[in-house]
């Protein structure tokens, strides 16, 4: 929009507060996910490089059933059978009114699908992994987010997690972790940033941005 000349100045605001479709006795989710929202002001400027892109986008509806709210008012609509709490093989007791996620499967489509993401976001970019001062990933959890920065072997350093504070915070993660890592001094002006978020549905996407 802003590129087109549609709207000049554009604020995308980001909210989720899945921690009320989490049950307090899912162990499996329970400490991995916060409440949260991000306003992101876009704003056109001139400039003679690309400030903000290339992108990449895919989406795989083979996930569709892992992460869910199964009984979640728009397929199917909360009852008093959809209320029944079950007992999972792990101890874990959900209703199909609440959150579902299949960690080990989530965990194999984050290996699979992000560095490829990344790499296609390179080759349109027509840079290396080396030209990139910083990626910021969506803030899954730490486990997940170590494995992905030892698979592209990027450095530690340079790859910002940072979600003891806030959890996952679903779409609010990217911005909020952008925010921290200036805030810190760790993403400075003029930094070629690579973003990269995946997640429901299964979907991805990844933008390169520079700091200004």
């Amino acid at each position: 929009m802003v590129e087109a000349g549609i709207a000049p100045t554009v604020l995308l605001v980001t909210a989720d507060t899945y921690t009320k479709f989490i049950n307090r006795r899912d162990r499996s989710l329970l400490t991995l996910f916060g409440d949260g929202a991000a306003a992101t002001l876009i704003r056109a400027v001139e400039a003679e490089t690309e400030l903000v892109g290339p992108f990449v986008l895919g989406t795989d509806g083979r996930g569709d059933n892992q992460i869910i709210v199964k009984a979640g008012r728009s397929r199917n609509r909360p009852t008093a059978e959809t209320a029944i709490e079950k007992e999972d093989s792990s101890g874990n007791w959900r209703s199909d009114q609440n959150l579902f996620m299949d960690g080990g499967d989530v965990f194999s489509f984050a290996l699979r699908t992000v560095p490829p993401a990344l790499q296609q976001l390179l080759e349109k970019a027509g840079l290396t992994l080396e030209q990139i001062d910083f990626i910021v990933p969506h803030q899954a959890n730490k486990f997940v987010l170590e494995r992905l920065r030892a698979k592209l072997k990027f450095p530690a350093q340079k790859f910002w997690i940072d979600m003891e504070q806030s959890g996952n915070t679903v779409s609010s993660t990217i911005p909020i972790a952008l925010e921290s890592a200036m805030r810190q001094g760790r993403i400075k002006i003029g930094d070629r940033v690579a973003l990269v978020g995946f997640g429901v549905g299964y979907s991805w996407g990844a933008a390169m941005i520079e700091i200004v």
